[in-house]
């Protein structure tokens, strides 16, 4: 549950700043890519889900440093990245649940179809 309301609580951080951004004429069709979760069973739900924990550290500081270079946002505008920077219980709470409850095999399946599917995603998000 403080999982989830930690997740909640971003909310309002994402619209502080999305209000800043230019509106794009159309953004990247994600269908394709989200319904291969909808194939997963459980654990490679949970293989998935931890592959983008992981990632997500390294991508919030990448992604925190572009805004403010190229776009002029300033450090109070991207409170929100700095939250993902610091994922470390998000990760460890992944970790547990798969060692306690995931099969070992669907969930290292699904951490290498999460990798994928998360970094094509990216790619889309990149190209437009």
């Amino acid at each position: 549950m403080t999982i989830i309301n930690e997740e909640k609580s971003h909310i309002p951080m994402w619209q502080s700043w999305n209000s800043k951004l230019k509106m794009q004429d159309s953004y990247p069709k994600m269908d394709e890519l989200l319904s291969k979760f909808e194939l997963m069973n459980p654990s490679e739900l949970l293989g998935a889900l931890h592959a983008f924990e992981i990632q997500q550290p390294e991508v919030a500081l990448t992604k925190k440093q572009g805004l403010i270079e190229h776009y002029g946002f300033s450090e109070k505008d991207l409170i929100y990245f700095d939250e993902h920077m610091a994922e470390e219980d998000h990760i460890n709470f992944g970790k547990m649940l798969s060692e306690k409850f995931a099969d070992k095999i669907d969930f290292k399946n699904g951490y290498d179809t999460g990798s994928e599917i998360i970094y094509r995603m990216l790619d889309k998000f990149v190209e437009c």
